[in-house]
């Protein structure tokens, strides 16, 4: 089995999906919530805003709020992974939704934090 590990982001960004169902998941022992994981394991301060490439543009044409930042659960594309692990990274809520299935962009230098979920999960847009 392959168990994921840090990922940095290339010079050309990378893709990446959100892993589906996931608010029942228990936030790992000794942290706060998956935003505070994701800082603790990363060594870095949470973004001040998403940093999602034009992605925060709503149905209605409004611009989405970008500071309001979660530890999202997604899957890199073209990375494997097993379907009871996925990497945290902060996104803001518009982006870490079950109806997004569309690919997101992540700029070079993100930092993505492997976590083992309780039971398996599909990822947003792959069948």
């Amino acid at each position: 089995m392959i168990v994921p590990s840090k990922i940095i982001a290339p010079a050309e960004g990378i893709a990446v999906h959100n892993v589906l169902d996931t608010k029942d998941e228990p936030i790992p022992e000794g942290y706060e919530s998956f935003l505070d994981y994701w800082e603790k394991e990363s060594g870095q301060a949470c973004p001040s805003e998403c940093q999602a490439i034009d992605w925060h543009i709503t149905a209605d044409g409004s611009v989405a709020d970008t500071s309001d930042l979660v530890g999202a659960h997604v899957r890199i594309d073209g990375k494997d992974c097993p379907d009871d692990y996925a990497w945290i990274v902060p996104l803001c809520k518009h982006c870490n939704n079950d109806d997004n299935t569309l690919s997101i962009y992540l700029p070079s230098g993100s930092i993505f934090i492997p976590v083992k979920m309780t039971k398996k999960h599909k990822t947003a847009g792959i069948t």
